[in-house]
C-alpha cells in the first residue's frame, strides 16, 4: 500500500472509509444498539498501579488517533471523520465492594460489566472506545474496554491489548523512552483506498468478479 497520503496528524479529518461506512449507517438507523460493541474484560488479581495504568492508556490515545475520532455527514452528503485533539483521561476505579466490608459480589460485578459494554456509542461526540475499571477487593480488579465497530475488531482488540500491556510496564520501570510514531494511520488508508477504488487495477478484479458470478449462475 502506498504510504504517500496525508494523515491525521496532517488533515486530522479524512472521509470515512467504506466498512466505517456500513457501520455508520447501522448506527444511524439503531443508534443505542450495543451489537456492534467490541468489549474486552479483564480480570487484575495483585497490585495494580493505577496511576501506570492510566498511563499506559493515554500514550496509547496519543498514538492512535483513529480512537480519538467522531463521524459526521457534511454538507455534500459525505461521512467524514475527525480527530479530536489529544487530551488526557483519567481512570479511577469504581468501587463495588459493600460498605459493610469484605469483597464485592459476583453478581453486582457480572451486572455492572454487563451494564457498561451494553452502552451505546454516540459517534457525533465521540470517542468510540471508554475504559472502566471496577475494583472487587483489596487486591482485585476488572477493566473494562469497549470500542464501537467502527474503529475497533479483533486483530485491532488483540494489538492494543498488547500495547496496553507493553505500555503499562514501562511505566512501573519508569521509562521514559518512546515508541516510533506508527508510519502511517487510518487517514492514509481511508485516502488510499479511495485512490485504489477508481483505479485500473481495481476495475479489472471487479470485471473479473463479475465475470465469475456470470459463469457461476449458468
Amino acid at each position: 500500500m502506498n504510504t504517500n497520503y496525508p494523515s491525521f496528524n496532517d488533515i486530522h479529518a479524512c472521509p470515512a472509509s467504506l466498512i466505517q461506512l456500513q457501520f455508520w449507517v447501522i448506527h444511524e438507523f439503531d443508534p443505542d444498539s450495543p451489537a456492534y460493541n467490541q468489549p474486552s474484560v479483564s480480570m487484575i488479581e495483585g497490585d495494580l498501579d493505577i496511576t501506570a495504568l492510566n498511563g499506559a492508556i493515554n500514550v496509547l490515545l496519543h498514538r492512535y488517533p483513529v480512537f480519538r475520532t467522531t463521524f459526521t455527514m457534511d454538507d455534500t452528503g459525505v461521512v467524514m471523520q475527525q480527530a479530536a485533539p489529544w487530551q488526557k483521561i483519567s481512570l479511577p476505579p469504581t468501587d463495588l465492594r459493600p460498605a459493610s466490608g469484605g469483597p464485592a459480589d459476583e453478581n453486582n460485578i457480572r451486572q455492572a460489566i454487563l451494564e457498561e459494554i451494553r452502552k451505546p456509542f454516540d459517534l457525533t461526540s465521540g470517542p468510540p472506545i471508554r475504559f472502566r475499571l471496577f475494583q472487587n477487593d483489596a487486591n482485585s480488579y476488572v477493566l473494562v474496554i469497549t470500542a464501537y465497530h467502527i474503529v475497533f475488531d479483533l486483530v485491532t482488540k488483540d494489538l492494543f491489548a498488547r500495547e496496553l500491556e507493553k505500555e503499562y510496564r514501562q511505566a512501573l520501570s519508569n521509562n521514559t523512552e518512546e515508541e516510533p510514531a506508527p508510519r502511517t494511520d487510518y487517514a492514509v488508508y481511508c485516502a488510499w483506498q479511495k485512490n485504489w477504488m477508481q483505479s485500473d487495477e481495481c476495475r479489472k478484479m471487479e470485471e473479473s468478479w463479475r465475470g465469475s458470478k456470470r459463469v457461476l449462475s449458468r
